[in-house]
């Protein structure tokens, strides 16, 4: 189904692109392009070549949220350093009651997880209070770590707006390929605010949950991949 042996849509399986110590590292140069991402899942998170912008995979469309705060559906040929895609099939759904801030919401799912050393997607549908995101502007060559890129990242605000989280929760061992832990991108419903999100305050969030116990790790086919430094280092977070 792709050039990529053996990564087809599969709701057990997570599709990662590079890895996040790569990213983190400079490793900006698109090599995958987001139509073999949606043929390969529906639902996800990455950036985008140079890494210009985030990235939303909601419903088996590809969107790009922009350093200047714009969100928009991208081409089939536009290319991906990192990305992490699933076909998202849920296997629980919780409804809660009430408005909870980002820190809030993670205990919430914690609590209702079967355990710790599997992969989960993702998907929240609320109205937030209150969302804060950033996203991140083009880079050029010779590209900075990525640590350094966020000390100045745009940073975008917004108040009564209904959306949804997308992401994922990965375990503690997969440092250095993945985040562990929770890594959420938002989207509004009318696709015009979006981006890494910071912080947040919901209501009445309905949380879905897809269990994945299948990871497919594919490397980039060149390029910087081959010869950066992907030693990681103590501080190196996102």
């Amino acid at each position: 189904c792709s050039f990529i042996s053996g990564c087809c849509k599969d709701s057990e399986k997570l599709c990662q692109f590079s890895t996040i110590n790569a990213l983190m590292a400079g490793c900006y140069q698109g090599q995958f392009k987001c139509g073999d991402l949606t043929r390969m899942g529906d639902f996800g998170i990455g950036t985008f070549d140079k890494l210009d912008g985030e990235m939303v995979v909601l419903e088996g469309t590809v969107y790009q949220v922009k350093a200047d705060g714009s969100v928009c559906p991208v081409s089939k040929n536009l290319l991906t350093p990192f990305a992490v895609v699933t076909t998202f099939s849920a296997d629980r759904q919780i409804r809660l009651k009430g408005t909870y801030n980002l820190l809030e919401l993670q205990k919430q799912i914690d609590r209702r997880l079967p355990g710790e050393n599997i992969f989960y997607a993702i998907r929240i549908d609320a109205d937030a209070a209150y969302i804060r995101t950033r996203s991140v502007p083009a880079q050029q060559k010779p590209y900075p770590k990525l640590t350094e890129v966020v000390k100045d990242q745009p940073v975008f605000e917004t108040t009564d707006t209904r959306g949804t989280l997308v992401g994922f929760k990965c375990p503690d061992y997969i440092l250095g390929l993945n985040i562990p832990g929770y890594h959420l991108h938002f989207i509004s419903d009318k696709k015009i605010f979006g981006g890494h999100l910071l912080e947040c305050r919901v209501r009445d969030p309905v949380i879905k949950i897809d269990y994945i116990r299948q990871l497919e790790l594919t490397l980039p086919p060149g390029g910087d991949f081959d010869s950066i430094d992907l030693r990681m280092t103590d501080g190196d977070s996102l």
